[in-house]
């Protein structure tokens, strides 16, 4: 899985080969990106972050903002109390 970015701004995810190709239409690319391709075309691989623990009768896990750390996009998670959600 992959993210199109731009420094530390996260332009489009999911991002994939397809996307690469259709936005680069006169460039060939291999099936298999590596580190060079990746950084002149501003693509990024995405790590999900492991997911806190957490007690399943009284807290759910969320997804958070997505991070761009390194060069590589980070999917973050957080806890959150399941009376959050009441209204």
């Amino acid at each position: 899985m992959y993210a199109k970015i731009e420094g530390s701004t996260i332009v489009k995810y999911p991002y994939t080969l397809r996307d690469l190709q259709t936005d680069h239409l006169n460039v060939s690319f291999p099936k298999t990106l590596n580190a060079t391709v990746k950084a002149a075309y501003n693509v990024a691989d995405v790590k999900e972050n492991a997911r806190p623990d957490y007690d399943p009768l009284t807290e759910e896990i969320v997804e958070t903002a997505m991070t761009v750390v390194d060069g590589v996009v980070q999917k973050n998670f957080a806890k959150r109390d399941l009376n959050s959600n009441v209204k």
